[in-house]
């Protein structure tokens, strides 16, 4: 990483960018373009990516999400949840 932006850290949301993008492709792959046959799809696949495995339920909301909420305090960043 380090030869490409000069530092050592991954940037924030990068993992997660690049799996977007793979999963897309597989979706995109297996049904075309055709967005309602897209949107199934998404909701009915599971994709095992670099940040873990990744799916969706009925409504499109991922049901696998890890995350937390921080909140800069002082210049110092605290988590919240």
């Amino acid at each position: 990483m380090a030869a490409k932006t000069g530092k050592d850290e991954i940037p924030v949301g990068t993992t997660q960018s690049y799996d977007t993008v793979y999963l897309l492709a597989e979706a995109i792959k297996n049904v075309g373009l055709d967005t309602t046959r897209l949107a199934e799809e998404l909701h009915r696949m599971t994709y095992n990516g670099i940040i873990g495995s990744i799916s969706f339920d009925a409504n499109g909301d991922i049901t696998t999400a890890s995350y937390a909420v921080s909140q800069i305090k002082d210049g110092t960043t605290v988590k919240v949840k």
